[in-house]
């Protein structure tokens, strides 16, 4: 039973660690001191969904099933 828990809690422990791993690929995170919120915005304006004219048709296939 101990052998379980201490398996458990390596497991969770390491899951946890690697899950609050980040790459900063331009820039640093010191920039970002002192902003408190931010506003995010995706741009969908140009996306092409395969096998499907356009949205319309991609959305009306979806609702049928």
């Amino acid at each position: 039973m101990k052998k379980q828990l201490t398996i458990m809690f390596v497991l969770i422990s390491t899951t946890l660690l690697f899950a609050q791993k980040s790459k900063v690929n331009e820039g640093s995170f010191k920039n970002l001191k002192g902003i408190t919120e931010f506003n995010l915005v995706f741009d969908y304006t140009d996306v092409q969904i395969p096998k499907y004219k356009s949205e319309e048709e991609f959305l009306k296939a979806g609702s049928k099933n």
